[in-house]
């Protein structure tokens, strides 16, 4: 098991608590994150809206 998959799960995890929404590990997109912010991955935010009904950075702050 890699880090990608562990993370995948816990968002997939977070989305369900927070949304009660069931999504698939295809449906969590996982990129590196840009040298100019901190961090190893970005979570992108924009396949989530629709089941989240908020802004891509309120959802991107409460998944975590």
């Amino acid at each position: 098991m890699n880090i990608e998959h562990i993370l995948q799960e816990a968002i997939i995890s977070a989305i369900k608590k927070l949304y009660n929404a069931d999504v698939e590990e295809s449906q969590i997109t996982l990129q590196t994150t840009k040298k100019e912010f901190k961090g190893h991955y970005t979570l992108v935010t924009f396949p989530l809206l629709k089941i989240s009904r908020k802004k891509p950075e309120e959802t991107a702050e409460e998944i975590g």
